[in-house]
Order: structure tokens, then sequence, then C-alpha cells
């Protein structure tokens, strides 16, 4: 299973071909640890950096939305992730 949040990973491709982000692996605290550690080492490039801004963006608004809907119960649908994924894109552009 592919993480979201692996580096050269490109999701926005993915996407275009008909992947699903709900197929996606969410990233594990050691992978988070990892990340972090790199970060404050200076090891990641800007464009590393960029994207993964994004990709925790994506998953704060995404956890956010799971939270209002536990209440409703209601289902977030891939079409919301996707469309909070897109939305995430223009913060960078």
């Amino acid at each position: 299973m592919i993480a979201i949040s692996e580096i050269n990973f490109d999701v926005d491709a993915y996407l275009s071909n008909g992947g699903l982000l709900r197929d996606l692996a969410l990233p594990s605290g050691a992978e988070l640890k990892k990340i972090e550690h790199l970060a404050k080492s200076g090891a990641l490039t800007a464009e590393i950096r960029v994207h993964l801004a994004r990709i925790a963006r994506f998953l704060e608004r995404a956890a956010k939305l799971r939270e209002e809907r536990i209440i409703t119960r209601e289902r977030v649908t891939e079409e919301a992730l996707q469309s909070i994924w897109h939305a995430t894109g223009y913060v960078d552009q």
C-alpha cells in the first residue's frame, strides 16, 4: 500500500489516473517522527517541505471533517476527501 506521505509520491497524478485517497496509507507515528527529525535537521529541500506541509493541511482538514461527521454518523466520502486535497494545493501556488 502506498503511503500518502512518501516523499516522491505525486498524489495529484495518482488521483488524475483514477486513484482514490481512501486507498492510501496514512503515515504511522514512526514515519511522522522520522519526518519531524529530518525537518529539524535541515535535511529536507524546500520542495519536500512544501509537499509535506500540503499533506499536513490535508490531514488536518480531513480529520476535522471526520470529527464533524461523527455526531451525525455520516461517512466522509471520497469526493469530500478529494475536494479537500485539491483545496490544499491552492495555498502553495
